[in-house]
């Protein structure tokens, strides 16, 4: 059987919409409880949750309110009994087999600690469809085929998230007490790139499985916590987090180095902008190579990244004309001297 826990804070028509997809899913006999916890002060919610009088939702109202990442410690708390907990933001919603292709993944893998899917980009309901790339657990795995749900070992879940966020918090479906036992990461003091570090803890206790085809669906708006961080200081907070990833990792430094920088070496050329796209991040590539223990190899590689940068940032303002006649130039030298060899 599995818990969901649904953290909301008074978004109605939100929450709703999270709940009608809790309760279209295909493997909703195997839902033991829903945990809607309102943490926003509006006891509305709870006429939301009654509309639904199928599902078994147990209803909390934070009095007083908890922070964010004290809310969700609470979640985690010793009322999770069942064998599975998955989690579910109430601005985000799943296809209606998120959990039975969880599970069914789960139980085919009885050493994976947690699963996650990845995920549609919208703004609401009605809304143009965007698609998330894969491309953290994709770089991670060894760049596999497309058609199997993957399993990833601890060393290719920290290469994933060396890049970035590699799953969501509502796409994960963990076995109960691992989550519980993964709880510390929602002890910290700033509510930010938490879902990064709690996917790397998992990943200590068993391998991950990630599904390539999106099965969720992450609602970008207006009112998301992460949007109330400065560009600047998220970036930091995310530079902070990948220290804490290479100091806790269990992993000695420079294997973690060879296996980032052999990844990078291998990517398939297809994903070769998408790839640049997280290496110039102030929290990638820069933040591993101020650190000693890493090697001289992410220091060129360092060097390149810059390099690219700055021919990238040019071809902004530089008219692509003059690149081209740069390029006619070279080949007619090129063709002299081949003549002069001749």
């Amino acid at each position: 059987m599995i818990n969901i826990i649904l953290p909301t804070i008074g978004r109605l028509d939100m929450l709703r919409q999270a709940l009608r997809s809790v309760n279209a899913q295909t493997a909703r006999h195997r839902i033991s409880r829903v945990l809607v916890s309102e943490n926003g002060g509006n006891r509305e919610t709870g006429s939301v949750c009654r509309e639904f009088p199928g599902l078994p939702i147990h209803y909390v109202f934070r009095d007083p309110q908890l922070t964010p990442l004290d809310h969700h410690q609470s979640l985690l708390g010793d009322g999770l009994q069942d064998t599975y907990t998955a989690i579910l933001h109430d601005d985000d919603w799943w296809g209606p087999d998120h959990l039975a292709q969880a599970l069914q993944a789960l139980e085919r893998v009885p050493q994976a600690a947690a699963y996650h899917s990845s995920v549609f980009e919208v703004a609401a309901e009605s809304s143009p469809l965007g698609c998330d790339a894969n491309f953290c657990f994709w770089f991670g795995a060894g760049f596999p085929r497309i058609d199997s749900v993957w399993e990833t070992d601890r060393l290719q879940v920290l290469l994933a998230a060396l890049l970035m966020t590699p799953g969501r918090f509502s796409s994960l479906v963990a076995r109960t007490p691992l989550l519980k036992a993964a709880s510390p990461v929602f002890k910290d003091d700033i509510a930010y790139d938490t879902d990064r570090k709690l996917t790397v803890m998992l990943s200590r206790a068993g391998s991950i499985l990630y599904n390539p085809v999106p099965q969720v669906f992450i609602r970008y708006h207006e009112s998301q916590d992460q949007k109330s961080f400065a560009r600047e200081r998220s970036g930091r907070i995310m530079a902070h987090t990948t220290d804490w990833m290479i100091e806790t990792a269990g992993i000695p430094p420079l294997e973690i180095a060879r296996h980032f920088l052999d990844a990078v070496r291998n990517c398939p050329l297809s994903g070769s902008t998408l790839l640049h796209s997280y290496l110039v991040q102030p929290w990638c590539v820069a933040r591993l190579a101020a650190r000693p223990d890493m090697g001289p190899g992410f220091q060129s590689l360092d060097h390149w990244v810059r390099r690219h940068q700055r021919r990238q940032s040019l071809k902004r303002y530089v008219p692509p004309i003059l690149f081209e006649a740069k390029q006619r130039l070279w080949v007619r030298l090129g063709r002299k001297a081949s003549s002069a060899r001749d």
